[in-house]
Formats: C-alpha cells, structure tokens, sequence
C-alpha cells in the first residue's frame, strides 16, 4: 500500500532435459555414431577454421588421408561385427597418436582423415605421416567375444600440406585421397 515492494514471485523452468536432449542431436550430427570421431560434415567446418588461421597469421597445416588395406577381406570373412570392432580400435589409435589440436576423423568405410595443425614443414609431416604408417601397421587384437583373434594390420596413407597444395577443403582431400 505504500509502495513498496512486498515480495515477489519466481518462476524456475529445468531446462536440463532439453539442453542435454540438444548436445545429443548436436553430437549425432557432427560425429560417427560407430567410433564417436568428427564426421564429414564437422571435418569439413575444422578445415575452413584451420585454412582461415593459415591465411590470417600463416603457417601451414596437413591433411592425411588413410585407409586400411585389406578392410573388405575382414568384413567379408569375419563379419561387420569384427569389422566394425577392428574400426573403433584404429580410431582409438590414432585418436592416442594425435595432440588436443588436432582432427581424427571418420571419412566413412574404412577411411580416417587426420588434419594436423602447426605442423612443422616437411619433415614434421613426414615424422607424423611415419608415426600414423606404424600404428596402422601394428596387429589387431580383437576380445573375447572373436576368441583373441589377432589381426595383422596395414594403412596407407596420403599427405598434403596447406597452403603449398591448396587452399580449397575438397581439393586439399582430394589430393591427399
């Protein structure tokens, strides 16, 4: 009456549900739902980043392409099963080789996509590209459930380096393809 305030009246929403049920739908359209890596699409957005920090400040970066060799072979013989357990645990292996910086991502079958930033020159990239050439080389060990099968491993690999071999996402891929 005179006029003050004499309380007030909060009205409180949880919004924990939908902003979770956001990051989920977010995740599921940026990553690979079998290894949980970067798909295409969030490749694609790291590129366009990595090639407007070279050309803002400089400096260089790569794209490595990989793919495993003989893939078809365990999928045919072993089933997608062992397929797709095979799959998970190169991209745990390379998600171990890389630094926070950089990208592993899932191409899609059995391809990967490695974009390393700040990298030094040539040999840098050479150094990198060897460490990558080993890890796919290295034998799979499948669990249990495929009875310990060991699986003998190899990759190959593809290299470019931005911006020397291009400033065009799909061109610098295609190349390193």
């Amino acid at each position: 009456p005179d006029g003050e305030v004499d309380g007030a009246v909060l009205v409180l929403t949880d919004v924990t549900h939908t902003v979770t049920t956001a990051r989920a739908l977010d995740f599921a359209a940026n990553h690979d739902a079998l290894t949980g890596l970067p798909n295409r699409t969030l490749l694609h957005e790291r590129l366009n980043l990595a090639l407007a920090r070279v050309q803002r400040r400089g400096g260089t970066f790569a794209v490595l392409f990989l793919d495993l060799n003989r893939f078809k072979h365990i999928n045919d013989n072993l089933g997608h099963r062992a397929g797709d357990a095979v799959l998970r645990i190169i991209a745990q292996r390379l998600t171990g080789l890389c630094r926070d910086t950089d990208t592993v991502a899932r191409w899609g079958g059995d391809e990967f996509v490695l974009l390393l930033e700040d990298v030094d020159g040539q040999e840098g990239v050479a150094a990198a590209a060897a460490h990558v050439v080993a890890t796919l080389g290295q034998d799979i060990v499948l669990d249990a459930s495929f009875g310990h099968l060991t699986l003998p491993s190899a990759g190959s690999v593809g290299v470019v380096i931005a911006p020397q071999d291009g400033v065009e996402p799909d061109a610098l891929l295609s190349k390193a393809d």
